[in-house]
């Protein structure tokens, strides 16, 4: 048996419910936004929330162009892309634009998979290590930079940078 496609309006209230535990008053279908919450300290803090049944580049793509307008992007799931969102790439892309990630279950839960903040990755010291094999002078490049002691110059493509003492 084929399972029914709900339409999107059904993930509204579930995230209305969410967002206004967090003290924020919501309103539906402002200014082209599936909804944009307010939370009305001073200065007023601006949400917008994004409403899918599944995690597409279109719904990333149009959370980008939320982004100047407000101060969090809330990205919510419906059931039928819960799939996509156990992918741990979901989540990091989420986490590294600074969007905000909501699963919404068939009965109406909401599960916060990504807070919306900002995001450093953290540095993969193997990965690093193994960078570091094709510059074996890393270190002393390093040392020359931080302390001053050299400049760069270019001498042709971006494989070949000479460090050069200070004096010259």
């Amino acid at each position: 048996m084929a399972q029914e496609r709900r339409p999107e309006t059904t993930l509204y209230g579930p995230v209305k419910r969410y967002l206004e535990t967090l003290g924020l008053t919501v309103k539906g279908e402002v200014c082209g936004c599936d909804l944009v919450a307010i939370r009305g300290d001073e200065p007023p803090i601006v949400v917008i929330g994004e409403l899918k049944l599944s995690f597409s580049l279109d719904l990333v793509l149009q959370a980008v162009d939320r982004t100047a307008a407000c101060d969090e992007v809330w990205l919510a799931v419906g059931p039928s892309g819960r799939k996509r969102l156990r992918d741990a790439r979901v989540r990091k892309l989420c986490r590294s634009l600074g969007f905000g990630l909501l699963g919404v279950s068939s009965s109406g839960a909401v599960e916060v998979l990504v807070e919306p903040r900002t995001w450093k990755p953290r540095q993969d010291k193997k990965r690093r290590a193994h960078i570091a094999m094709f510059f074996p002078d890393c270190a002393s490049v390093l040392y020359q930079y931080r302390s001053g002691l050299g400049r760069v110059v270019r001498t042709g493509g971006t494989r070949d940078v000479r460090w050069n003492d200070a004096s010259s």
